[in-house]
């Protein structure tokens, strides 16, 4: 009895999941496939006749990388939060050149204990400090010396009792900062500032109105500084001068603001009785804004035909002229001295 050959095919499963050691999910699988027929010789230990498995190991490491690189960025956010790091420590001139090592070193790297932080690492930091320190301390006797200080209150008193060549003055930004921090406090700017707050606070939490915004202002109306009291400062300004944009912009057919009222107001304030109460309005009538337009003055006459009778609606009709015109007792000084503070409608 001839019995075929085997052809011994190797296969590798590599995870979706990047190796752990809660994870060990390597497996190595050995088919034994029958085959009749003459074996090609392709070299030893080679399958290259019966397989080729380029494109699809490509498209095989591709996904694969794009997922443990999204694994990766997902436990150094998760060390940042537990750790309630800034998230501007990504902007550290030390964090690219800390990573680039841990990639450039490869598979196996332990970080440093706690105890190696505190003894031999920061150590050899402190003598690149000193290094550094010696070659500044050369040109101190030619272009003198500044000390700076954080959070100091008596230290400045300690150096000048040994020191009697030193002169002490505080830092001139955060002298500012202070001053700031009490204009702050007024009521006056108090109110403006608060009020300033919630107008940037509704632009940025709405991204159509944002890109609105930068539309006809084109710029940033909030403007970040190192302290909050001078990012608040910056911010009024920038809001002063683009105030007539502002108002532009709210004021214009974009403002998304007029859909959200037209949607609204169309089917259930546009009504003719709202149109004449809007004309018999002394206050609104007699302004040099008021829009005397058909779409109003309609509304006014279909009220009126239908709430007055024949006779009433001619006298009315002959009433209104003298109305428009301000003319007989709507244009005596006491009616135009009290238009803005009589009640329409309202009798004395």
């Amino acid at each position: 009895m001839n019995v075929p050959p085997l052809v011994f095919v190797f296969v590798s499963r590599t995870p979706k999941k990047p190796y752990n050691k809660e994870c060990d999910q390597f497996f190595d699988m050995t088919l034994f496939l029958p085959f009749s027929g003459s074996l090609p010789v392709f070299g030893a230990g080679t399958l290259d006749g019966f397989v080729s498995s380029e494109p699809r190991q490509t498209t095989l490491n591709s996904a694969y990388k794009k997922e443990l690189l999204v694994d990766v960025k997902r436990r150094v956010g998760r060390f940042i939060y537990s750790a309630a790091l800034s998230f501007n420590v990504v902007n550290d001139p030390y964090w690219l050149p800390m990573v680039e090592g841990i990639s450039e070193y490869g598979k196996g790297f332990k970080p440093p204990s706690m105890h190696e932080l505190r003894t031999w690492i920061l150590k050899a930091e402190v003598d690149d400090i000193n290094i550094i320190y010696e070659e500044h301390e050369k040109v101190w006797k030619t272009y003198g010396c500044s000390i700076m200080s954080d959070g100091w209150t008596d230290g400045w008193e300690k150096i000048i009792e040994t020191r009697k060549r030193i002169w002490w003055t505080p830092c001139a930004a955060h002298c500012i900062d202070l001053m700031l921090e009490d204009i702050a406090k007024l009521k006056i700017f108090t109110d403006t500032i608060n009020h300033a707050k919630k107008v940037v606070k509704f632009i940025y939490g709405h991204g159509t109105i944002l890109s609105l915004m930068r539309k006809y202002t084109s710029k940033e109306i909030l403007r970040l500084a190192v302290t909050r009291f001078a990012t608040s400062f910056l911010t009024l300004q920038n809001m002063y001068m683009v105030k007539r944009p502002l108002e532009q912009m709210s004021a214009s057919k974009d403002w998304p603001i007029w859909n959200k009222i037209d949607a609204r107001w169309t089917p259930q304030l546009h009504h003719p009785l709202h149109a004449a109460g809007y004309y018999l309005n002394p206050q609104l009538r007699y302004e040099e804004r008021f829009s005397n337009c058909n779409e109003v003055r309609d509304g006014l006459y279909a009220c009126m035909d239908k709430m007055l009778t024949f006779d009433a609606r001619l006298k009315a009709d002959i009433q209104l002229d003298i109305y428009n015109k301000a003319a007989g007792e709507f244009g005596s000084t006491m009616a135009i001295k009290t238009r803005m503070l009589r009640t329409p409608g309202k009798i004395l």
